[in-house]
């Protein structure tokens, strides 16, 4: 799974999601490194509605303008992607 970022990076997440069963609703999911939003603005723009949002320097996670990020950062941003779409 590869997601991509506001500046149209893709970072890889492969094995950390399970897919959804067939028949649930999906949905987008954006994930922000700061609260410019680009991210999220992207992907509206585009005409897709955003039904989860995710804002990693909330989650206390430092912006860096390269994705080298510990195993613990993914993790954290992988279980607030899990609790969004569990809300």
């Amino acid at each position: 799974m590869h997601l991509r970022t506001g500046g149209n990076y893709a970072l890889s997440l492969r094995g950390r999601f399970e897919r959804r069963p067939a028949g649930q609703p999906g949905g987008i999911v954006a994930i922000d490194g700061c609260p410019i939003g680009c991210a999220k603005v992207t992907v509206e723009h585009g005409g897709f509605p955003v039904t989860d949002y995710i804002m990693v320097t909330g989650l206390g996670i430092r912006k860096k303008h390269e994705f080298a990020w510990t195993d613990e950062e993914l993790d954290r941003v992988v279980q607030a992607v899990k609790e969004s779409l569990e809300s």
